[in-house]
């Protein structure tokens, strides 16, 4: 998903998404393999798109005495912003993101969604498709440890759902 105006550029990945469109939500193990998979190839080819920009960007900049001369001056107004939609239950999970994020110096946010387990289950009922099993929302709700700045988050947006 993909949103773009004159000063922000919002890419989203997700592998519910891709399932959705792909595979009409008939969640398989495989078809969640390819799905993380194909998030995970989708993001990597976009960091790197952005790094190319990034170092193409600064080899176009040049010093004239003290004073900086920018080209291209446009993609610097332009912030991109990109969403990794989907849940990840324990820092594990989230690790090989921030890793490779942290790596090209890119800033980290977090939106930490806290909903209570009762609503988890509530909405998961009025779903459009065929819901989870109450017992793995519940064994999900169980294990589930929130992120931290420990992490290499920069900052986390910690949601409380009532």
């Amino acid at each position: 998903i993909y949103i773009e105006n004159d000063s922000i550029s919002i890419e989203i990945f997700s592998p519910d998404s891709i399932l959705a469109d792909r595979y009409n939500y008939q969640w398989t193990p495989k078809s969640a393999q390819e799905a993380w998979a194909e998030s995970y190839q989708n993001f990597g080819k976009t960091l790197l798109q952005l790094a190319k920009q990034k170092q193409s960007y600064n080899h176009e900049s040049t010093m004239d005495g003290k004073n900086q001369i920018k080209k291209g001056h446009k993609m610097s107004k332009i912030k991109k912003i990109l969403i990794w939609d989907a849940t990840f239950l324990h820092s594990i999970h989230r690790a090989p993101i921030l890793h490779i994020c942290r790596g090209m110096n890119f800033r980290i946010g977090c939106v930490f969604m806290d909903t209570p387990l009762q609503k988890c289950m509530q909405r998961n009922r009025k779903r459009t498709r065929p819901p989870v099993p109450d017992e793995k929302i519940k064994s999900m709700y169980k294990t589930l440890l929130p992120p931290s700045t420990d992490e290499g988050f920069d900052v986390i947006f910690h949601m409380k759902t009532k």
